[in-house]
Formats: structure tokens, C-alpha cells, sequence
């Protein structure tokens, strides 16, 4: 559409006037640099999803290197979509490249202020350097502009959020918000793991078992699960139980 838009205005430009006129040689010349810059542009744009879209295949793959590579290589095109440095900021977080992870976040919320997902990224990223306050802040702008927190990624950033708390030895707000989720999702593995951990370590072991096994009921595949019940099962004196776990 912007391409004819502007072929058309600079066709418009020629009137019966002489001087005008002489606008006339140019028009050509004006409709193929226009044209040009067009087919630049939209050449761009092509190559910068084709690598979006391989980033984004990577990731579901969870093939890392992949995900890094093809990120900076669509970037390399433009920033046609805010998302691809979420992803390349992803990619730079797993390689504990925390200053690479960070400025690629801020990239996407300079262009999307909005963006949860940046949002979310920032404040793991200040969790793991420390930076309490600044990372409590962005899990809060993601759950303020996360549209429902109903939804599992929503559940997410909660979790995310106790499990600051916690790191801050703040256990009384970590305790509420995976309380909060359970309310929300019963079956929440990643909130009913972290219950149990209270729970053990309060020692309500009765407690503990059914928390971690709603967990690995939910997801066997929690690996975190799966040792701390082996753990508590020691404490209860079940070796068996322990080592199958």
C-alpha cells in the first residue's frame, strides 16, 4: 500500500503549467527510487521473519544456540517485531550473560513499553544479580499489564514473584503469593512444590507429602519435585521411597 500511495502522490505532481512540467522528467526517476526503497523493505522484513520464525521453532526445541543465533540474524534486518529481543534476551540469560540478557529487554520495551515479557525477563534478570528492587518492580509491571492472571504464564510471574520474596527472606509475602496461585490453579505444580518447602521446613511433614505429590501429580517431569520429596522421605525415615524418587 505504500508503495502505489506514493507512486501515486508523485504522479499527481504533474499539471499544464510549463514550469511544472518540467517535474515531468523526474517522475520516473522519483517512482523508481520509491520503488526501490520499497523492495528494500519489504526484502528486510522477509528475511527478519524467516529468522523470527526459527527462533521461535528453536525455542520450543529448546535448542539454545539456535535461538541466539537466529535472533541476532533476523535483528541484523531490523526491529520489525519487539518479541525478537525477548527471545534473544532469553537466549543471553541461559548463557548467564546477564548484561547482553538485560539490554536486549530494555531494546524490546524502548520499542513496546508494554511488553510483559520484558518485563518478566528484567526482573529475572535482577533477581539473579541481586537487584531486589528493581526486580520486584518489573514482576510487577508484567502483572499489571498481563491481560488475566488466570492463565498459566500469569501464575508465572507469581511464582516468580515468591520466589523473590523468598530470596529476599521475606517467607510471609513468598507464603502469600504461592498462596494466592493455589487459590487460583489447585493443582499448581510449581506453587504446591514450593508450599511443601514451607511445610517441611515448619515440620509439617504430613503436610509436605501431599503438596509434593499434587506437584509431581501435575508434572512428573519436575525434577526440583522429585528431590525434595526424596529429601523429605529420608526425614521419614523411607529410604526406599527416597531413593526411587
Amino acid at each position: 500500500m505504500l508503495m502505489y500511495t506514493l507512486g501515486g502522490l508523485i504522479l499527481t505532481q504533474k499539471t499544464a503549467r510549463p514550469l511544472a512540467n518540467r517535474l515531468a522528467y523526474f517522475i520516473p526517476l522519483l517512482i523508481f527510487l520509491q520503488a526501490a526503497m520499497a523492495t528494500v523493505l519489504c526484502y528486510k522484513q522477509i528475511r527478519f521473519d524467516q529468522h523470527y520464525v526459527n527462533a521461535l521453532i528453536a525455542e520450543d526445541n529448546n535448542d539454545w544456540a539456535t535461538v541466539g543465533t537466529e535472533a541476532y540474524a533476523g535483528l541484523s534486518y531490523g526491529a520489525f517485531r519487539p518479541h525478537l529481543w525477548v527471545i534473544a534476551g532469553r537466549s543471553t540469560e541461559r548463557d548467564q550473560r546477564y548484561d547482553e540478557s538485560e539490554k536486549a529487554y530494555k531494546n524490546a520495551l524502548n520499542l513496546a513499553p508494554n511488553n510483559w515479557h520484558a518485563h518478566n525477563g528484567l526482573g529475572i534478570i535482577y533477581k539473579r544479580t541481586e537487584k531486589f528492587k528493581e526486580s520486584l518492580m518489573h514482576y510487577h509491571e508484567a502483572l499489571k499489564y498481563f491481560p488475566g492472571e488466570t492463565n498459566s504464564d500469569g501464575l508465572k510471574i507469581r511464582t516468580n514473584i515468591g520466589a523473590l520474596y523468598k530470596s529476599m527472606g521475606n517467607l510471609a509475602a513468598a507464603e502469600q503469593e504461592y498462596r494466592q496461585i493455589l487459590r487460583i490453579q489447585p493443582s499448581n505444580s510449581g506453587a504446591n512444590n514450593n508450599m511443601a518447602n514451607f511445610y517441611k521446613t515448619r515440620g509439617q511433614l504430613d503436610s509436605a507429602l501431599v503438596a509434593y505429590q499434587t506437584a509431581l501429580k501435575t508434572d512428573s517431569t519436575q525434577v526440583q519435585a522429585h528431590f525434595n520429596i526424596a529429601d523429605l522421605y529420608l526425614k521419614m525415615k523411607d529410604p526406599e521411597s527416597a531413593l526411587h524418587h
